[in-house]
């Protein structure tokens, strides 16, 4: 039913999870044909992949937006429109990266995300760790951004 909704509203914009676009794509696949294009697809949650990405691309989506987005701490970061890395939230979010004794990692350095909310005036500055890792990097704009952003259980 929600595949024939999305075929009837060709150029419309989904907003759905990862884990629901990785299912739409296995429906269209399992569907066979050609699958109109919605004219954009914004994914909230855990960051997505870069292969789920283009694979949205290639067979869903005329544009892809992902938002990083925690439910404690809000956004984190949002997926760099050039396809390449992650923009940091920075005016809600401080984003370190850290080593697994929680220091700070050379700005080369693959390291664990640390994330301490901005906005959380109730209560000290607190270091979250969501779990993922990333290498640190420095946009064409001069804004910190992260790359090769990846899952990581046990760093911690």
């Amino acid at each position: 039913m929600q595949v024939a909704a999305l075929r009837a509203h060709a150029g419309s914009v989904l907003r759905a999870s990862p884990e629901t676009l990785r299912g739409l794509l296995d429906v269209i696949g399992d569907t066979g044909g050609e699958f109109p294009k919605l004219a954009a697809v914004v994914s909230v949650g855990a960051p997505i992949s870069d292969s789920l990405r283009q694979a949205l691309l290639d067979r869903g989506a005329c544009a892809v937006a992902a938002i990083w987005h925690d439910p404690r701490l809000g956004i984190i970061a949002f997926g760099d429109p050039s396809g390449v890395g992650w923009r940091i939230a920075n005016e809600t979010q401080f984003i370190e990266i850290v080593d697994a004794n929680g220091r700070r990692t050379l700005p080369w350095e693959m390291g664990g995300v640390a994330v301490t909310s901005l906005y959380n005036y109730w209560t000290p500055a607190i270091r979250f760790t969501p779990g993922w890792r990333a290498r640190p990097a420095i946009g064409p704009d001069g804004r910190q951004r992260l790359t090769e952003l990846a899952p990581h259980e046990g760093m911690f």
